[in-house]
């Protein structure tokens, strides 16, 4: 994480990060890691990559989307890079919601036992 200057101004990362942008906060701990990365595109627009962190270095960082796009990005394009939770679990849509399963779980009403 970044901390505060020691003057109360901008805030500065910490010497062990390898990309110097102030809203970067990843490291080397995060590979692995499910991050949100805002960076310049090349015709002066921003845009998010959202996936796992694959590599982080002084060159730039490598993000491995859902789809299977991995994702580099240069060090000097990078605006922003936050770790986020892990992705949420969807529901499986060939199983039926839980209400509508049986006490044992199999399909249909649930009926009193005897």
């Amino acid at each position: 994480m970044l901390a505060p200057s020691p003057q109360g101004g901008p805030v500065a990362p910490p010497p062990d990060r390898p990309l110097p942008g102030l809203l970067v906060r990843v490291g080397p701990e995060h590979v692995g890691r499910r991050v949100v990365v805002r960076h310049r595109l090349l015709d002066g627009r921003a845009t998010d990559v959202l996936g796992d962190l694959q590599r982080l270095d002084a060159g730039g960082l490598a993000v491995l989307r859902p789809d299977g796009e991995l994702v580099e990005v240069a060090a000097e394009l990078v605006l922003a890079a936050r770790p986020v939770p892990p992705a949420p679990v969807r529901p499986d849509p060939a199983r039926p919601p839980h209400h509508e399963r049986g006490p044992r779980g199999e399909r249909g009403p649930s009926s009193p036992s005897s």
